[in-house]
């Protein structure tokens, strides 16, 4: 009974090793993102949590939360309310 459920613990450790795997290779550094929001002054994203963006009105930018709707789009709100997008080229 042990090695039965030593062995459906493993399998499930090694599923998500490669599921974490899987998703890190669609966001990998070094991918070519562009992203766009009303008065960006530039934004940039290179995979993970974050994307860079700086808008106009403002001195500097910060890195604001992304929400990754597919392989090749995320997307964001700025701490004023202003959306952004970054899509992959």
């Amino acid at each position: 009974m042990t090695s039965v459920l030593s062995r459906a613990t493993s399998m499930a450790g090694l599923s998500l090793l490669l599921l974490s795997v899987s998703v890190g290779a669609a966001f990998a550094q070094g991918d070519k993102w562009t992203c766009t929001a009303d008065n960006m002054k530039s934004g940039s994203y290179r995979g993970g949590k974050t994307a860079k963006i700086h808008l106009k009105p403002y001195k500097n930018g910060a890195a604001y939360p992304v929400t990754i709707v597919s392989e090749t789009e995320v997307t964001g709100v700025t701490k004023d309310g202003t959306p952004f997008t970054c899509v992959k080229s």
